[in-house]
């Protein structure tokens, strides 16, 4: 003879098949009360009711796993301090050395972003250095015109 059990299993109440000390689900319900119903059903040879159907989880929407690209922070800080040089005067050499960090790590992390503002930066804190040189040059040319 058939020996049929109800336990609790992943979340269902599951009606089981015990031949040979081997289980066999028979069927998955949302509640005790249908998976007992199942099972007397089965116990008594009568056939038994269809099952019904899952009862509905919620579940969250699933999206397609996007990359999240984060900008690079040394190159936002190359850029500010290049730019404001205009403000502080010599932050361009800062603007600089972040731009040169800033291009190495996006090099080596292609998840990072930002090339385009550590370039800038670069850019930028060159054209201050130039600046600067040619201001030195010119007051070291001839000290007494800045008078």
């Amino acid at each position: 003879m058939r020996n049929y059990t109800v336990e609790h299993r992943d979340g269902w109440w599951c009606v089981l098949l015990n031949e040979h000390n081997t289980f066999t689900v028979v069927g998955r319900y949302a509640t005790r009360e249908e998976a007992d119903q199942h099972a007397q059903y089965v116990r008594n040879a009568m056939t038994p009711p269809l099952p019904p159907p899952p009862s509905p989880v919620a579940r969250p929407p699933s999206h397609p796993q996007v990359a999240i690209r984060r900008t690079n922070g040394m190159a936002i800080a190359s850029l500010c301090c290049s730019l404001g040089t205009l403000l502080v005067g010599i932050s361009f050499i800062l603007g600089i050395i972040f731009g040169h960090i800033a291009l190495s790590q996006i090099r080596r992390d292609p998840s990072q972003q930002g090339r385009g503002l550590a370039l800038a930066g670069v850019i930028v804190g060159y054209v201050f250095l130039g600046i600067f040189v040619l201001v030195i040059i010119a007051v070291a040319a001839d000290p007494d015109s800045f008078d």
